[in-house]
């Protein structure tokens, strides 16, 4: 029977095992979140509005200040003025006004 020494630790070894248990946490909580993101971007393109819109189109828009459970829930129609180049914002006509808005808060009219 050998008496092994107890391994001690000086202030050196504590401080760089913290250290790299603290990079290992953080790199797991970045693999965790870039998960999580890509998993909340499916579920929502899932669900996002992927309608065709076109200049010229008329479109109603979502009213979110509606109150009213009686209230209409979309105004319009309005005319489609222009689509921005990555088609996430278009802007309408809305009383003599141009006013920007956001595709998911759109959808077609058919007259």
């Amino acid at each position: 029977m050998t008496n092994e020494p107890e391994p001690r630790y000086n202030y050196e070894d504590y401080q760089y095992e913290v250290k790299r248990q603290v990079q290992e946490a953080q790199s797991l909580a970045r693999h965790n979140l870039l998960e999580a993101k890509n998993k909340s971007k499916t579920n929502y393109d899932r669900t996002s509005n992927t309608q065709k819109i076109v200049v010229g189109n008329k479109v109603l828009v979502h009213d979110k200040t509606s109150q009213n459970k009686l209230c209409p829930k979309w105004l319009g129609p309005f005319e489609v003025l222009e689509i921005d180049p990555n088609n996430t914002n278009l802007t309408i006509k809305r009383k003599k006004k141009r006013q920007k808005v956001h595709l998911n808060l759109v959808k077609p009219f058919f007259e």
